[in-house]
């Protein structure tokens, strides 16, 4: 007869009454009983907060609570310095110790910001066209970058008080629906550092997304962190901005080497980046890649960050994507782009200066022909002069041909583009695309420099000046699309401009929304808080863009941005909530920043 095994001991039971600790600014709480879970985890279960709808409260299981209770304690207490949410980005941290009245000594687990499933979405959801269709996201290609850019704040701020993410996925990170507002999710697994020290290791990493040097290194083993989100960092961004969410280490191999890597990780760890500005000979990118378009700083960021170990910090990637946003076109249909022709319609840019990548004779031409009756016979002389300086002519014979018999006199001084390097091969425009080699130090991305005023009778140097500094920037400014290349163009602001501040953006308050008295009428839901959600859309926000709030029932659509010539926005705006009739109205920037509308 076979001797029965004892039965396994009862699982111990958790605590029912549960108590939210103190912390420096908030006393100690009894928050009683919890409802079911509304998600589970690896680690623990996800419970609303019974006293305050915008927190939600993470308790471990049983057996992982002695694994996190220094950490998570930890984490609380510091949590004051963790920047704050902003319209950029978030932190979804630890706030409040949770444990049991019982032993108020012992974490079972911490209260942290709710996120809403009708207001975020996981970033992987946002990095590929058919999900953000199922999803009804925005499909801009700026939103994307302004992500991308996003998710670099976010990190540098971490970096900043010594966390390192580690395993940083899309998975891990949340992104709006209405916007590109970033979200880090799962923050108790990073690592902690105090200086060089390292207070509390990382638990879990993720292969895809784990540098080649720490793939064979366990995530409580890895001696340097940043260099390890720098990697990750690069393949998010890379798969955010590249069509169809390609894979950076994704392309197409020679048959003549079959015995070449075919998945992600065997070829990170064998250096195969296709998309490098020096092409790998054992692997070609994919056709439909449009890496080709970017500008050559964000090209040589990927390349350092994918095929090197001297990654970027999230402050170079600060800088770069700062000029990419710059570098942007759009097409006659509105969609953002790099280059000159449209990577989603096929159709070229709109006419006139659209940013600091249009080829430098464009550039010089609309600087130096005024408007007027007199621009189109102006234009055509400039298109022969324009060809006479690229032969090497005199400039006094361009001045004669440029300037017709009636014009008027002219400006005692003039602010002229210095021209750019020629167009490379790889079709960047306005770039020079030679190759650095994958291992050498990520070169300056731009430099500050002052422009003289070029003297027009002297001949125009050929050699190409370097980029003008742009100030650097915690959020972008509000964009007032404009056809005039000296507010696209940061190398072509006069003197005076490039010497004065910073342009911050202006808060959304809602003096800066003008309504028309039929309108103000109308609105019924319009209080001072929604005029500054109206504000913030009209200055953030892309065309085709919805604008909702928030009421009792839920959130109720309240308006959409419609298509319009800058720098006016148009928008629909539903007077009574819930009923699909609507008014339009164009909204058009005054001298005072202000939005003042009228009837379309």
């Amino acid at each position: 007869m076979s001797r029965q095994s004892p039965p396994p001991p009862p699982a111990q039971a958790m605590p029912k009454h549960y108590l939210e600790a103190a912390t420096k600014s908030n006393p100690a709480r009894g928050i009683g009983t919890l409802s079911a879970p509304i998600a589970e985890g690896g680690a623990g279960h996800i419970y609303r907060h019974p006293h305050d709808p915008s927190q939600v409260i993470k308790l471990y299981k049983p057996d992982r609570i002695d694994g996190h209770a220094d950490k998570i304690s930890y984490m609380a207490a510091v949590a004051d310095r963790v920047p704050p949410p902003s319209s950029q980005f978030r932190v979804i941290w630890p706030k409040r110790i949770i444990a049991d009245v019982a032993r108020p000594d012992r974490p079972l687990g911490f209260s942290m910001e709710f996120l809403d499933a009708r207001d975020w979405v996981r970033l992987d959801k946002f990095s590929h066209p058919i999900l953000r269709r199922q999803e009804g996201l925005s499909d801009s290609y700026r939103l994307r970058l302004l992500a991308v850019r996003h998710l670099a704040m976010a990190i540098n701020a971490l970096h900043a008080i010594g966390a390192h993410i580690i395993d940083l996925k899309p998975e891990n990170i949340m992104v709006s629906r209405s916007g590109a507002t970033i979200a880090i999710i799962d923050c108790d697994g990073m690592q902690l550092n105090s200086g060089a020290r390292v207070l509390f290791p990382a638990a879990l990493k993720t292969l895809d997304y784990t540098a080649p040097e720490f793939q064979s290194v366990a995530p409580n083993r890895i001696d340097n962190p940043a260099n390890q989100d720098g990697f990750a960092f690069a393949v998010i961004a890379f798969r955010l901005l590249n069509r169809d969410a390609i894979e950076p280490f994704s392309g197409i191999t020679s048959p003549r080497l079959p015995n070449l890597p075919s998945d992600a990780v065997g070829r990170s760890l064998a250096g195969m980046y296709a998309f490098g500005l020096k092409p790998d000979p054992r692997i070609a990118p994919q056709p439909q890649s449009i890496h080709t378009t970017w500008p050559l700083a964000l090209r040589q960021a990927f390349d350092s960050a994918l095929a090197s170990r001297n990654r970027p910090s999230m402050q170079d990637w600060l800088r770069i994507t700062d000029l990419a946003l710059r570098e942007l076109n759009r097409c006659k249909s509105s969609h953002y782009h790099f280059g000159h022709k449209c990577h989603t319609c096929g159709s070229l840019s709109m006419p006139g200066p659209s940013g600091p990548s249009m080829p430098w004779p464009s550039r010089l031409r609309n600087l130096l022909v005024p408007a007027g009756p007199l621009s189109s016979p102006i234009k055509i002389g400039m298109g022969v002069c324009l060809g006479m300086i690229a032969l090497g002519l005199p400039i006094s014979q361009y001045q004669a041909l440029s300037t017709p018999r009636d014009a008027p006199p002219k400006p005692t001084s003039l602010v002229v583009a210095a021209p750019e390097p020629p167009l490379p091969a790889t079709g960047i425009a306005g770039r020079n695309a030679s190759s650095p080699p994958l291992n050498a130090p990520l070169p300056p991305i731009r430099e500050i420099r002052e422009l003289p005023p070029p003297n027009l009778k002297a001949p125009v140097s050929p050699t190409p000046s370097p980029l003008i500094e742009l100030p650097s920037m915690v959020a972008l400014p509000p964009e007032f699309p404009s056809r005039n290349a000296s507010s696209d163009s940061p190398s072509l602001n006069p003197p005076a401009l490039r010497d004065a501040a910073p342009t911050r953006r202006l808060p959304p308050s809602p003096s800066r929304l003008v309504l028309p008295d039929f309108a103000g009428r109308q609105i019924t839901w319009l209080g001072p808080s929604e005029a500054s959600t109206l504000v913030d859309a009209l200055d953030t926000k892309l065309d085709g863009e919805r604008i909702v709030v928030r009421t009792s029932a839920g959130s109720v659509l309240a308006a959409q941005i419609g298509q319009s010539r800058p720098p006016c926005r148009s928008m629909e705006i539903y007077p009574r909530l819930g009923n699909m009739i609507f008014i339009s109205l164009l909204f058009c920037p005054d001298t005072q920043r202000r939005w003042v509308g009228r009837r379309t």
